[in-house]
């Protein structure tokens, strides 16, 4: 993850700083260490893609960005292996290429982030990170490393990376409390903060201010494929499986022909406590031309929603879903019983449920 930007005494002089380098933009010139690499480089911020054709191992992308803004460098195979942040200044970022499979004929590689130089966050990034590798022993880790997002985002309230490292760091399992929550993302000026992370923390707020709430299932309503509405507490008395995934999401189909076999066998089980199996699909498609074209082909025969929103939407925030594919599992009362399960894990737990 990654921190910046100045301190409160120095921040007007950023806020005039920040003010000039807005109209000039970003400009990003990069250059490849290694093999002559023949291709196109991308780079994806702020819900844009942008390519560069690589000449003689260098690269440039010339842009403007509201905030210090997260984005991801990478090759036509894979993104980089972390991702950067961009501000309104020239910055230089050196990179190598490593082949992910080197048996391949045609080598898919991927950047390996050698330096970036010429922006606040670069430095926050670094320093927070080697805090973290310091602190990881340490039995006071969550306190010592709440007190230093405290500091950041009052120190650094435009910084948007504030935002992102918190949310990273709850995905990793750190614990903060709901008044822990609310003092460092109360400190944050939220306008300048991904607008996809700002819902995610405030709802994290709320979750933590009700640990229960995520124990039990939180109703919506979506269309179908066949324009009507389902909600999950239409199943209940069954086991219900709810998968959020999108057309584009490579891991999540290729789950599916297992979850076939998984709701053909399943789903009018003659289980113990539950009444059959049913699984309710989330897809985050944002047109229902590609959904329903996707599900055709696919053959998919459970139930379909669709949340064109993607991770905005509310249902993505009420289930805490931060990425795809991502499953939770309900039994016959709509009580949580596990999360993120494989296929083999699900058709595990419904096997042992049978009478």
């Amino acid at each position: 993850m990654k921190n910046r930007l100045i301190a409160l005494l120095l921040f007007g002089v950023f806020q005039t700083y920040f003010a000039q380098n807005q109209q000039n933009g970003f400009k990003l010139k990069g250059n490849i260490q290694g093999e002559n690499y023949k291709g196109y480089m991308y780079l994806m911020y702020d819900g844009k893609k942008d390519s560069c054709l690589v000449i003689n191992n260098k690269f440039e992308f010339q842009g403007s960005v509201k905030y210090a803004s997260g984005a991801l460098i990478g090759t036509d195979y894979s993104p980089a292996d972390r991702d950067i942040y961009l501000e309104n200044t020239a910055i230089t970022l050196n990179v190598m290429l490593k082949n992910e499979d080197s048996a391949a004929i045609v080598p898919k590689l991927y950047p390996i982030v050698l330096s970036l130089e010429g922006t606040e966050t670069e430095k926050l990034q670094s320093d927070f990170t080697v805090l973290k590798s310091r602190l990881a022993n340490d039995e006071n880790y969550q306190i010592k490393i709440y007190d230093k997002l405290v500091d950041l985002a009052k120190k650094h309230p435009r910084n948007s990376f504030v935002g992102n490292t918190l949310l990273g760091l709850i995905d990793e399992g750190v614990i903060f409390t709901a008044v822990q929550l609310q003092s460092i993302v109360g400190a944050l000026d939220l306008d300048y903060q991904n607008s996809n992370v700002v819902p995610l923390l405030l709802q994290e707020i709320e979750h933590q201010k009700n640990p229960e709430i995520e124990q039990r299932i939180i109703d919506f309503s979506l269309p179908s494929l066949d324009n009507n509405v389902l909600s999950p507490t239409q199943f209940a008395g069954k086991y219900l499986l709810i998968d959020f995934w999108d057309t584009a999401c490579a891991p999540c189909r290729a789950q599916f022909p297992a979850l076939k076999k998984i709701y053909e066998n399943y789903r009018k089980a003659p289980f113990k406590e539950a009444s059959g199996f049913e699984i309710l699909a989330v897809s985050f498609d944002k047109t229902a031309a590609i959904w329903k074209k996707t599900l055709a082909k696919e053959k998919v025969r459970w139930k379909n929603v669709l949340a064109t929103e993607g991770f905005k939407s509310k249902v993505a925030i009420d289930y805490r879903v931060r990425f795809i594919p991502h499953n939770v599992l309900y039994d016959a009362n709509g009580k949580l019983i596990a999360k993120d399960l494989s296929p083999n894990e699900l058709e595990a737990f419904l096997k042992s449920c049978m009478k």
